[in-house]
């Protein structure tokens, strides 16, 4: 079965049945960098002696788990399409 034919079946067009993984992918690969920078400053905020933002430390702290959990839902959507040979 086509891409093509699969996507009418489920009712949406092919190209925004291939843009949700890559929208997940995208997304996930960013709040994980932001993540990442917010630790970065934490810590040099720190060797500053400087207290920073409790918002840095939410970023920090939920940022990179929810980044991972976005890249690891687009993992699971890549290998169910490629298991169905749509992709």
């Amino acid at each position: 079965m086509s891409t093509s034919t699969s996507a009418s079946l489920s009712g949406e067009s092919p190209r925004a049945a291939s843009r949700a993984p890559a929208v997940l992918l995208w997304s996930g690969t960013v709040v994980a960098g932001l993540s990442g920078l917010a630790l970065v400053a934490i810590l040099v905020m720190y060797f500053l002696q400087n207290q920073p933002h409790p918002a840095v430390y939410a970023v920090g702290l939920w940022g990179l788990p929810l980044g991972f959990v976005l890249m690891l839902a687009h993992l699971m959507l890549s290998a169910g399409r490629r298991r169905r040979g749509l992709g």
